[in-house]
């Protein structure tokens, strides 16, 4: 199993996170990151993949980054294991999409309310970043 981050910067501040604000880290374009999985798959050197990503811009941009990575492996004729995670604020048609894709997804809640959210991250706003009706 592979698990790796499409970007490895973020613009929140999260305390527990390693990629917040004050970090500068790398990234992965879709088409890297699929040539580069595509490659280890077919050496049989990994059989999935598990797919995060920090959060540098927006939401929605990192999530069809993870999305477009996921449509080239399938694409590509990766049949193996493929779990990305479902970003804080994700749009409930990218939701499908990515599980249109995935053999398994799962959701990054990160806080269980307001209050908590708040003594976490001096950026994030819960109903605007979290909640997102």
């Amino acid at each position: 199993m592979l698990k790796v981050l499409m970007q490895g910067s973020c613009s929140y501040d999260c305390a527990y996170c390693p990629v917040r604000t004050d970090s500068r880290g790398y990234s992965f374009t879709p088409e890297e990151l699929a040539q580069t999985f595509l490659s280890l798959y077919r050496q049989n050197r990994v059989g999935g993949l598990f797919l995060s990503s920090g959060i540098p811009y927006d939401v929605d941009s990192a999530m069809a980054d993870l999305i477009d990575t996921a449509r080239l492996l399938r694409a590509s004729g990766c049949d193996g294991y493929l779990h990305p995670k479902i970003l804080p604020g994700t749009a409930r048609t990218d939701i499908n999409e990515a599980a249109w894709q995935a053999n398994r997804i799962s959701i990054n809640i990160e806080t269980t309310g307001e209050s908590r959210l708040r003594a976490l991250s001096g950026i994030k706003d819960y109903q605007q970043d979290i909640k997102k009706d």
